[in-house]
């Protein structure tokens, strides 16, 4: 599924890329800027195995290369294997060149973005590609992000790898840069996870918001860059934590809300519940304070505390033990890696041999 998306915007960016604008964009909100990324920062050799025959055929000659980026030429990379297969009218050494597809690629702008989170928990779908420093000086990658977004963040884990062979100075190879996100906190909504899904909408009454900033940059012919602008409009450090304290105030809120009313179903099935299906309960209760059953027999606010008390603790010991089974697993999997890996070798070794 990840592929079939991701086609489609490799398709389209090659598709731009070929027209000789003056200069292009690459918008990405929410989800969505996970296969914008993928797509960005995909590998020369595979690039041609999201075309079709004829959008590769299609494609000016000057995008092609018969000799892709190879990070470290002793372990060059195969077309065996490959996410999406490659297609047999391909030959193995073909390839798309990426310093001539972002030869004309002046921005990208993410907004509610969930980069972070993949850093932190799927690193292997959001990998950085080793050929870093290919995209055009006047190139920038704006991430507008709200305090008040559960899903957004900042993006400080995609500093681009070092590469020798890049010879990056200064973030810089000749006319070419390494793209890395410039945050800026943008005012979306005030609403808790609301704000997600605000962040261009129109202000009549904000003529210098940041969706006027991030536009009146485009529309300038690249005289204005899009990071000044959205400096402009950005929040300051201050509202941008007092924004962040409301988003925590009201998920606290919603948290205690949907916690009583979870508490109130319980005691509300408690008391359906025949006596004999509850004397397990009571032991238990008891055992941890006494007098606690009698506390939610007797129902009214105390009892309903008591409930969401009880419910609090059980969630607290659902997550750790959850993350305690994934920690197991995670190194379960990671040994059967390095088995996998040591019998490689040693196959390989008896080959050589």
């Amino acid at each position: 599924m990840r592929t079939t998306i991701r086609r489609r915007i490799v398709s389209k960016m090659a598709l731009v890329a070929s027209k000789n604008y003056d200069r292009w964009y690459m918008f990405a909100h929410s989800l969505g800027t996970i296969p914008a990324f993928n797509a960005l920062q995909e590998i020369e050799l595979t690039l041609p195995n999201y075309l079709t025959e004829e959008e590769w055929n299609a494609l000016p000659q000057d995008f092609k290369t018969s000799a892709p980026f190879v990070p470290d030429p002793k372990d060059p990379p195969t077309t065996e294997n490959m996410m999406p297969r490659r297609p047999p009218w391909l030959k193995d050494s073909d390839g798309v060149d990426r310093r001539k597809l972002f030869e004309r690629f002046q921005g990208f702008v993410t907004y509610g973005s969930p980069l972070d989170k993949f850093a932190a928990l799927w690193p292997r779908v959001v990998c950085l590609n080793r050929q870093a420093a290919v995209f055009p000086t006047k190139c920038e990658w704006v991430n507008l992000h709200d305090p008040t977004d559960p899903v957004s963040a900042r993006l400080d884990a995609y500093k681009a790898p070092s590469n020798q062979a890049d010879k990056v100075e200064d973030g810089k190879v000749a006319d070419r840069i390494v793209l890395e996100p410039k945050n800026f906190a943008s005012r979306s909504s005030l609403m808790f996870g609301v704000s997600h899904i605000c962040y261009f909408r129109p202000r009549a009454k904000a003529p210098t918001s940041m969706p006027a900033a991030i536009v009146g940059a485009i529309v300038s012919c690249g005289r204005n860059k899009l990071s000044e602008e959205a400096a402009k409009a950005a929040m300051p450090a201050a509202e941008s934590v007092l924004r962040a304290l409301a988003a925590a105030v009201q998920l606290a809120a919603v948290g205690a809300a949907l916690m009583l009313a979870a508490a109130a179903l319980l005691l509300q099935i408690g008391q359906l519940l025949p006596h004999q299906a509850v004397i397990w309960v009571k032991a238990v209760l008891d055992v941890v304070r006494p007098g606690l059953f009698e506390i939610l027999q007797a129902g009214g606010w105390a009892a309903m505390l008591a409930a969401a008390a009880i419910l609090f603790v059980l969630a607290v010991l659902a997550i750790a033990i959850s993350g305690l089974a994934r920690i197991r697993l995670d190194a379960r999997r990671r040994r059967e890696r390095q088995k996998r890996e040591a019998e490689r070798n040693r196959l390989l070794a008896e080959i050589q041999g």
